[in-house]
Parts: structure tokens; sequence; C-alpha cells
């Protein structure tokens, strides 16, 4: 998969599909490809997210605790989705699960 990487930013992330090649290189050149088994958490409730998350394959729920105290899926990230960007941009800690649904 590594080699077929900057094809896939390319062509199925969208927030890289206005890079040239080269910026999607150095981009490709500067990532580290982590793996997550089935339920894994990726990112917890209070984490730092110091990085851009890209899926490439498997799929993420996101879910959140409510006033209640009750745990609520919010959303779901399947390949080609990015998650980290509202955190990288206000320099908050993680306000939400991100855990492994399918190995990702």
């Amino acid at each position: 998969m590594s080699s077929k990487i900057p094809d896939f930013l390319k062509s199925r992330v969208g927030l890289f599909k206005q890079l040239s090649d080269k910026e999607i290189t150095k981009i490709h050149e500067g990532s580290s490809l982590i793996s997550y088994d089935v339920s894994e958490a990726v990112v917890r409730i209070g984490e730092d997210i110091s990085f851009l998350g890209v899926i490439l394959e498997g799929e993420l729920s996101v879910s959140g605790v409510t006033d209640g105290g009750l745990r609520k899926e919010l959303a779901r990230f399947k390949s080609g989705d990015t998650f980290g960007e509202m955190a990288l941009m206000s320099d908050e800690r993680a306000m939400v699960d991100y855990i492994a649904e399918k190995p990702s």
C-alpha cells in the first residue's frame, strides 16, 4: 500500500486534491503509517491530537459523552476521510473518542 499512498491522497482525499505531486510526495515522506485493530482507540477524549489523520482503509467511529453521561456515536469515518483538523487548528485536546470499527 505504501507505494500507492501518494496516488490515494491525490485522488481520494479532498483536502489534498489540489496539491501538486511534489507537495503530495513531501506529505507522504513526512508521514507515519499506523494500523489499528477493531475496537482499538486511535484517540481518546482528553488526549492531545498533534497530527492530521487520514484513513487509508477501514472505518472509525466518533463518539462522545452526553451531559447525562451516556455515550453517543456522532459520526463514522471511512477510507479517504480525514480527522483531527479542528484539534490542530484550535490547539485543544480531543473532545471525542476515535475508535477503529474495522481494521484501519
